[in-house]
């Protein structure tokens, strides 16, 4: 399993928009240097970085030619505990069909936040379907749910719209865009009242951008304008909004998910 750099001709226009987007949102916690080692048939071996925190990192990257699997750790340090562990299975095509991803929440406590999520994309390599199981008992309760589908659509080769379904929660994402530049994202939940026996809207926030990044939130169900940025970025943060985008950006070809592992692992 030769890793190859893909060809930037052969990546969607949507695959750039979003690396800039995450990139944006976790450049909080995103590393200042990172160096990059590999094997010698080129497949990536290690990632080591310096955090925000001025802590040392390490990334290790093994592989399993014959179950199509990388396995994926990191720690503090060059053998110190595991703080991330992650299984990346992927199809003969190479695109990506499973990942199991394990992070330690509290290290005195032991605490892990565990999913596992399974991907499904349409004749042309395009994520339309997302499912996202939760393993711990954290993860649970963090979450709300057990399982949660997000299901994609697309337009001109780039996300259009994004229906997250949590069984008594919903979200409905609509994302415009200028070229391949995001523009505004709206965003509905809904809660399910158990009285009316239906769906009804609990929040309605449109959240504009500017430079991939979200710099206000008009929040139509209250009736007024968020300009402040730490308040929009928290109000984003919290709704965990850039969680089916964070998804989507992993269910690509493996040798493109290797390609992205800074924006991606090194947080």
């Amino acid at each position: 399993m030769r890793h190859t750099p893909p060809h930037r001709q052969h990546l969607s226009p949507s695959l750039y928009a979003l690396s800039l987007l995450l990139a944006l949102t976790l450049a909080p916690s995103c590393s200042k240097k990172v160096i990059r080692e590999y094997h010698p048939d080129g497949n990536l071996r290690e990632m080591r970085f310096t955090g925000e925190d001025g802590r040392k990192y390490h990334i290790a990257f093994t592989y399993d030619q014959k179950q199509r699997t990388i396995g994926i750790q990191k720690t503090g340090e060059v053998g110190g505990t595991s703080s991330m562990e992650m299984k990346v299975r992927y199809a003969p095509s190479g695109k990506i069909t499973f990942i199991s991803r394990s992070t330690l929440v509290s290290p005195s406590a032991a605490t892990r936040d565990v999913e596992f999520n399974s991907f499904t994309y349409s004749k042309s390599g395009e994520v339309t379907r997302i499912e996202t199981s939760y393993k711990s008992a954290f993860s649970i309760s963090k979450h709300r749910t057990a399982l949660v589908t997000a299901r994609y659509q697309h337009s001109g080769g780039a996300i259009s719209s994004i229906l997250v379904d949590g069984g008594t929660y919903r979200a409905d994402m609509k994302l415009t865009r200028d070229d391949d530049e995001l523009v505004t994202l709206e965003y509905i939940q809904k809660a399910y009242n158990w009285q009316a026996k239906s769906f009804q809207v609990k929040k309605h926030i449109v959240f504009h951008f500017d430079d991939g990044e979200p710099e206000k939130a008009v929040d139509k169900k209250e009736n007024r304008t968020i300009t402040s940025q730490r308040e929009v970025e928290a109000l984003y943060e919290s709704e965990g909004i850039g969680a089916p985008l964070f998804r989507a950006g992993l269910g690509v070809h493996y040798g493109e998910f290797l390609d992205r592992a800074d924006a991606l692992l090194a947080r």
